[in-house]
């Protein structure tokens, strides 16, 4: 049996799925550590600090809410798919 065309497919189709949390916690990881570095700097802390968590929290939302529009997107069909064919 020869599954390396379902494997390939399967990744096609987890792909965009795979790296959401990733990113999520990348954006929530900057924004915070921007809020803290600004905090430290002009010494008002937490006031930074919750700012950056607020406005990476809403990035991150956004950008998964996009993201997850985006792979859920219905794709149009090939020529070459066989469930066109009339047998």
């Amino acid at each position: 049996m020869n599954d390396s065309g379902s494997h390939g497919r399967l990744w096609r189709e987890v792909g965009p799925y795979f790296s959401l949390g990733s990113h999520f916690a990348l954006t929530m990881l900057a924004s915070i550590g921007l809020g803290y570095w600004a905090d430290d700097r002009w010494e008002t802390s937490p006031v930074l600090l919750l700012i950056g968590a607020c406005v990476g929290a809403g990035a991150a939302f956004r950008q998964m809410y996009y993201a997850l529009k985006r792979a859920n997107r219905p794709r149009k069909q090939s020529f070459n798919d066989d469930s066109t064919t009339d047998a």
